[in-house]
């Protein structure tokens, strides 16, 4: 019996030393697909002939791919591609399938880890930023350009220049295409920056019908219904957010072609100008531009030299100043000294450029004066008074030498 239980607990054993092998054994290879600048390969994502990007196994379901001194470089980007013994391929990246963008702001190892059971991708690396907003140059149409005048002859090309939407209002871009012919299956999507890195596909659901832009989403399609057709393709990127892929949209409006006729007066928003076609279906505009010229001031925006639309911001340092000069003060009115009063926000500086302000108007005012008191002035002599004394004073000296004379002459007979 004992012999029995023994065996048991054996068993038990080994097959417990087996279950990681059974749990963890795989017929798949997992391959790292991205941009050339890692991979070296443009997504390639087969086994075959790309030793260099598979990835190695850590018995434990994951894998890892090490990078070794990867340059300095914004939006690397990658998935991970699963090849079955059968030959299938499943990729795998973020957020439900979207690539996988990382920036590298130093030199440094990259490595890349994989989960096969939950799918799980992390980018680890002592220089790796990951990518927190898209950054827009440019929006391309991509597309099955096989026809002249769709897409311009340029089939999936997202670099064709001839293809790039015109921003029409900050983060909007339109692009018209025209005289196609009738009953064309036309596909596209929207290439960023001239590179499948990141683009938006969707559904197109009906003609003028604004629609979800899908990130990194599936190519769209429609057919042509006139005879000649102009189609006008629209995106919408102003409230996209990059963490959760949402926000875009597009619109696709197909009307029957007819001659332009633009309207002599300007169309205009807070950033563009520009002349609309007066057929009330057609989306067409001719002579767009920005907002230029004039002059921004501390009460006004500047007014465009084209078409007269105010634009931009106020400038607060943008002054029309007039002075008030100083004035002295007197006893019945206060003076100030010089300063200069805008004629627009009413503010005041102390010099001509308004560069210093004046915020306590009250240190400009001199205050008023006291009067000085007159001096007391001596009170008047009487002039007869002085007459008299001076008669006096004459009358004693003639006296005088008179008796000086007098005792002279008497001394002298006396002696004689």
């Amino acid at each position: 019996m004992k012999k029995r239980i023994l065996s048991i607990v054996l068993a038990l054993c080994m097959m417990l030393t087996l279950v990681p092998t059974v749990a963890f054994a795989s017929d798949a290879t997992y391959v790292v697909a991205g941009v050339p600048e890692l991979c070296e390969k443009n997504w390639d994502g087969s086994p075959e002939g790309n030793e260099e990007n598979i990835m190695a196994s850590n018995g434990d379901g994951t894998y890892i791919k090490v990078y070794t001194n990867v340059a300095v470089k914004n939006d690397y980007t990658f998935k991970v591609v699963e090849n079955l013994s059968d030959g299938t391929q499943n990729w795998y990246g973020a957020d439900g399938g979207n690539n996988v963008f990382f920036d590298v702001v130093s030199v440094c190892d990259v490595t890349i880890t994989f989960d096969s059971a939950t799918k799980e991708i992390n980018v680890t690396g002592s220089g790796v930023e990951f990518t927190t907003d898209l950054v827009v140059d440019s929006v391309t149409v991509v597309g099955n350009g096989n026809y002249e005048k769709w897409l311009n002859g340029e089939p999936w090309n997202p670099g064709a220049y001839a293809n790039q939407m015109t921003e029409v209002e900050p983060k909007v871009y339109e692009i018209t295409y025209t005289n196609l012919e009738k009953d064309l299956y036309c596909e596209f999507k929207f290439a960023i920056n001239s590179s499948w890195t990141d683009s938006f596909g969707g559904t197109f659901s009906a003609s003028g019908v604004e629609t979800n832009a899908v990130y990194n989403g599936s190519t769209m399609s429609f057919t042509t219904t006139y005879e000649l057709t102009d189609v006008n393709i629209r995106l919408d990127l102003s409230s996209f957010d990059y963490a959760t892929k949402e926000g875009a949209t597009f619109t696709v409006t197909l009307v029957e072609s007819h001659d332009h006729d633009f309207t002599g007066d300007w169309d205009y928003d807070g950033t563009y100008h520009w002349h609309n076609c007066k057929n009330e279906t057609c989306s067409e505009i001719r002579d767009q531009a920005k907002h230029s010229g004039g002059t921004a001031t501390c009460t006004s925006k500047a007014k465009c030299d084209y078409c007269d639309a105010e634009y931009g911001e106020l400038d607060s340092s943008n002054h029309s100043l007039t002075l008030v000069p100083a004035k002295e003060a007197t006893s019945t009115e206060t003076g100030n000294t010089a300063y200069y009063v805008c004629d627009g926000c009413q503010h005041w500086f102390e010099d001509a450029n308004g560069e210093t302000e004046i915020t306590d108007k009250e240190s400009v005012v001199i205050p008023t004066v006291d009067e000085p008191s007159e001096p007391e002035q001596p009170a008047e002599e009487d002039d007869s008074f002085i007459t008299l004394l001076k008669n006096f004073i004459d009358s004693s000296i003639k006296f005088f030498k008179a008796l000086v004379a007098f005792l002279i002459d008497f001394i002298s007979s006396l002696i004689s």
